[in-house]
């Protein structure tokens, strides 16, 4: 080589090792796709998903959500996942772990990594049936709160609002207004499952005898005696 093309060569290698030659490569790029389902079993929309602290953005209304993520192939990254005010946020969520695409037996590639996320209510639907053996108007209670009247066949539903951590409610038949009626105001505790739940009761009462009308006896009539 000749001491000119040396010249001209020697600046252009010590910006090359100055620089780096170029831009410094980016990592690799995954795509995950994010999935929100509500725990009773329908999509969840909105659901804001953030990943290593960011906002990658929200679910649309079949509850997906498809972003890109940085990071190299096997990295191990954190999620985090806020439902909104009618459902439980956990404190951590599952990472997610970055792996490239693969062709599934039909030879078509994967859309993205799965990652599925179950929303937990923070409260549940719970359906009362009641019957009270052909009385209507009886009141039925939900813990102490009237949540129906049997009709004239003296059945009973209602649609209560629990807590999602409700093990156990107590459901009444209300009965002061009829004191002809045994037992008493009945009612019982019922195991409730987790999720929505339907809780079914029958209560059969007796009407309580009158008691026996005691007859008093008249006093005896006052006959006047003449005394002569």
């Amino acid at each position: 080589m000749s001491r000119w093309l040396l010249k001209l060569a020697l600046p252009i290698v010590l910006g090359c090792g100055s620089i780096g030659c170029g831009a410094p490569v980016p990592p690799p790029e995954f795509s995950v796709r994010f999935r929100a389902v509500s725990d009773d079993g329908s999509a969840l929309p909105g659901v804001t998903v953030n990943v290593h602290s960011r906002q990658v953005g929200k679910t649309n209304e079949r509850g997906e959500l498809v972003a890109k993520v940085h990071g190299s192939e096997g990295e191990v990254v954190p999620v985090s996942i806020q439902y909104g005010a009618d459902y439980q946020s956990p404190e951590h969520g599952l990472p997610v772990k970055l792996t490239s695409t693969r062709r599934i037996a039909s030879g078509q590639d994967v859309s993205g990594i799965p990652y599925e996320v179950l929303c937990t209510r923070k409260q549940r639907n719970v359906v009362i049936i009641a019957r009270a053996e052909k009385l209507p108007g009886i009141p039925i209670t939900v813990e102490g709160k009237l949540v129906a009247l049997t009709d004239a066949e003296g059945n009973a539903q209602a649609l209560v609002q629990l807590d999602a951590n409700t093990a156990q409610i107590h459901v009444g038949f209300e009965t002061s207004n009829r004191p002809e009626l045994l037992p008493r105001s009945p009612g019982r505790a019922c195991e409730v499952a987790p999720g929505d739940d339907i809780v079914t009761l029958e209560q059969k009462f007796s009407i309580a005898e009158k008691p026996a009308r005691r007859r008093i006896p008249s006093p005896p009539k006052h006959i006047p005696v003449r005394i002569d």
